[in-house]
């Protein structure tokens, strides 16, 4: 009975200074590797930040140099396809207005045949009237 006692006594103490070394450990942790850790991290985080925007700012930069190099060539299509599109209307315009003549003279010509089939029409019916 007795060696169970210090057998468990020898336990508890081994418990005890198990406890007391993870205690250590976590205050040591805690006040030190965490803090140091926790430092290291917000400055590796704040030196990634600042590549991150001078990349950006990099890209900007470049951006806006190709878009004001692009700027001239932009105005110059614009310019060309506006042109086109006045040309295409002009030419369209041109065409609807020499068929519209077309087709004002042949109706121009219809009507002054269907006028003078219909004057020798009515002619024929007062030479006709008349005669009887």
């Amino acid at each position: 009975m007795e060696k169970l006692n210090e057998d468990h006594q020898a336990q508890i103490n081994a418990f005890i200074n198990k406890y007391k070394h993870l205690e250590y450990d976590h205050d040591v942790f805690i006040n030190g590797t965490l803090l140091e850790n926790s430092e290291k991290a917000t400055r590796d985080e704040e030196a990634n930040r600042l590549i991150r925007e001078e990349l950006f700012l990099q890209q900007k930069d470049l951006l806006k140099k190709e878009i004001k190099d692009n700027a001239g060539t932009n105005r110059d299509y614009i310019n060309d396809r506006q042109n086109n599109h006045d040309l295409k209307y002009k030419k369209t315009k041109a065409e609807l207005e020499a068929h519209l003549k077309e087709i004002q003279e042949m109706y121009f010509k219809f009507l002054t045949l269907i006028r003078a089939k219909i004057f020798k029409i009515i002619k024929k019916f007062f030479i006709s009237t008349l005669i009887l």
